[in-house]
């Protein structure tokens, strides 16, 4: 007689070597084909290692169940992976967002031996990265994904480590996935940037649940640099939190001092609970460590109070730290005072050393590292409308205090009556007063209007009638505020695009001539101050070869024309080869008169950028202003003034038929 269960049959399955696939998940896949909804009553009860999430929505897209049993057989001594990601909606991001990202992550200086990056996939062979970009514009939005694991040099080769890990994605989410990916190791912690597609291998969009992002994703990647490396040792786990001890960033030992508390105090008897026990000496050490700090105190013997503001001043500290380090790297070793850019520094010329993302992920956060003319190297945190790519290095630019008021609204202040009111044909007045005969000043009464138009749309000033403005008594200090809360960052010019070493050679006026004709300029004796010294010297002999100075004794002078004379031989000689290569006649843009043209490129010169105006005959070189990048392909007309620049837009009138 058989006894109740002796037909019963419990399989244990082993634990599968494939590094690629695991068993579970190959049954999760085939689970997730019958679907969804059937598997979901089978895996009711959440793994106890994983905290089901409750916002809404976090149960939709691709991957949530398997996020149920992701990491579960995950303990604290296996390893660990940081993960960040984003997920980037084309609709809300300029076209050019992505293909400047791949840019920036393929940066030169991040490779293992200081080798510009270089993009990886799935195969051995190196993708095409223009080809991926142009793929991803019909998409709806694409992922980016930063892969840090705790022992990434012990791993040693990051691109075969993350093709698996993108394996094991494949496999949890039931569809072929594209994507690119760029290892850094220009840090002490190696990490992998990775773009993926946001577009399903049937064409349809990509959906990614949020559980498997905030949970699947980290246990994938510690699932599998545990099985590469192995479970952590004691000694290892000990050695790794004993590097926590006296860093100034918040840390695990204190993530877990905070978990400890009770009614916002520390009883140091709770360290002595199992879980804790072995690590106490390293807890204590911490706490001292937070005490010099004025992060935490003693209140009574063994109780301690934990500072409510620890965790954010430990990251703000963290931050600092490293800008420092990444300052001392830019600067090769050499020694200079260091001094991180805030309001009222007066402004700073230098030339770029550095440039970078405090936040690579979302490219925000944007900061050059300036070596000065006054022998320091700065740090500056670039406004949010400046894009680290459009200052090259070795560039000259030019740093305002981002706390300076705008010179325009000093000169809006100068102008208005005793009641607040402002009125353009009173400026004009006395722009004419001031000037000498001949010069229109209608052109800066038109700049003036065009500052106010943009104070109108914050809300500052108040349009009474054309031409006239009610203006509050505290404009600058509203301008300010306004101002800083859409970009902290600093206000930067770019001086010239070329190092000082092309400068003393190039053919056009540069920043170099620029200085020669300063009386106040007086550059440091060190530091790129000491650089500026000594190309001045040599472009002094430049320009005394080229018949544009003249040796009197011991001194030599220069022509005072210079940066005119330079200006048309650079854009004479680039109009020469323009009109060659399109057959048109160049029609030079003369001081006063406008030029009618289809913008639809720029042109780099020693004397800067020039925009291209092309008519149906004619061609013309004007200088370029940023804001007409928007108005590709559309006909302007540029007025040049005192060399300054206006662009109008509007469509020229056609003569009244008689």
């Amino acid at each position: 007689m058989k006894r109740d269960g002796e037909d019963d049959i419990r399989l244990r399955p082993g634990r599968s070597r494939d590094r690629g696939q695991r068993f579970v998940s190959s049954v999760l896949q085939q689970v997730g084909k019958a679907g969804q909804r059937a598997f979901d009553q089978v895996a009711a009860s959440p793994s106890p290692f994983h905290k089901r999430r409750s916002q809404p929505g976090s149960r939709l897209g691709r991957g949530h169940t398997v996020s149920r049993f992701a990491g579960q057989h995950l303990t604290r001594t296996s390893r660990r992976v940081a993960v960040k990601a984003l997920l980037v909606n084309h609709q809300r991001v300029r076209p050019s967002s992505l293909g400047r990202h791949l840019r920036y992550i393929e940066r030169g200086g991040v490779g293992h031996d200081g080798e510009p990056g270089t993009a990886f996939g799935p195969t051995g062979q190196a993708p095409n990265v223009a080809e991926f970009d142009r793929a991803c514009a019909g998409d709806r939005h694409h992922f980016r994904f930063i892969l840090a694991p705790e022992d990434g040099a012990a791993l040693g080769d990051l691109r075969t480590f993350t093709r698996h890990f993108m394996q094991q994605m494949e496999t949890d989410l039931g569809t072929t996935l594209e994507w690119v990916a760029v290892d850094h190791w220009d840090t002490g912690k190696p990490h992998v940037h990775l773009v993926l597609r946001g577009r399903c291998q049937d064409g349809s969009d990509l959906v990614i649940a949020r559980d498997y992002i905030s949970h699947g994703l980290r246990a994938r990647a510690a699932e599998l640099a545990t099985e590469w490396l192995g479970q952590r040792t004691d000694l290892e786990i000990r050695q790794s939190l004993g590097r926590e001890l006296d860093v100034n960033r918040f840390t695990s030992l204190d993530q877990t001092l905070k978990d400890l508390q009770d009614d916002g105090l520390l009883h140091v008897s709770d360290l002595a609970a199992p879980r804790h026990a072995q690590y106490r000496e390293l807890l204590l050490g911490r706490l001292g460590h937070l005490e010099k700090l004025d992060l935490a105190r003693q209140i009574s013997p063994g109780i301690w109070q934990l500072n409510p503001a620890m965790e954010g001043t430990l990251s703000d500290m963290a931050r600092h730290g490293d800008i420092i380090r990444t300052m001392q790297k830019a600067m090769g070793g050499q020694h200079r005072p260091m001094q991180i850019l805030t309001r009222g520094q007066p402004t700073i010329s230098g030339t770029v050393v550095a440039k970078g993302m405090l936040d690579e992920l979302a490219d925000r956060d944007g900061y050059l590292i300036v070596d000065g003319m006054d022998g320091k190297a700065h740090f500056v945190p670039l406004a949010r409308d400046h894009d680290v790519s459009d200052y090259p290095l070795g560039a000259v630019v030019d740093v305002k205090d981002p706390g300076a008021p705008n010179s325009v609204d000093v000169g809006i202040l100068k102008v208005v009556d005793k009641e607040g009111i402002y009125r353009a044909e009173h400026h004009l007045a006395v722009i004419r007063d001031r000037r000498e005969f001949g010069e229109r000043p209608e052109q800066e009464v038109k700049f003036y209007g065009r500052r106010l138009e943009a104070l109108q749309s914050a809300g500052i000033v108040e349009r009474i009638e054309e031409g006239v403005w009610r203006i509050p008594s505290d404009l600058i200090e509203q301008a300010l505020q306004h101002e800083g809360g859409r970009s902290l960052g600093a206000k930067v010019q770019l001086r010239s695009h070329l190092s000082l070493a092309d400068q003393v050679q190039a053919n056009g006026a540069t920043w170099l001539d620029v200085q020669l004709l300063k009386r106040s300029s007086n550059p440091a004796l060190s530091g790129f101050g000491a650089d500026v010294r000594a190309a001045l010297d040599a472009r002094r002999q430049v320009l005394l070869s080229r018949g544009l100075a003249q040796r009197r004794g011991t001194r030599i002078v220069i022509a005072s024309n210079l940066l005119r004379a330079l200006r048309e031989r650079d854009v004479g000689a680039a109009a020469s080869r323009l009109a060659a290569q399109t057959g048109k006649k160049y029609v030079p843009a003369v001081d006063g008169q406008a030029v009618r043209g289809r913008y639809q490129k720029s042109i780099l010169l020693d004397s800067g950028r020039f925009a291209i105006l092309e008519a149906e005959r004619t061609i013309s070189l004007v200088p370029w202003r940023k804001v007409i990048e928007d108005r590709r392909g559309e006909m302007m007309r540029a007025t040049i003034r005192r060399g300054l620049v206006d662009f109008d837009f509007s469509r020229p009138r056609l003569p009244r038929m008689r």
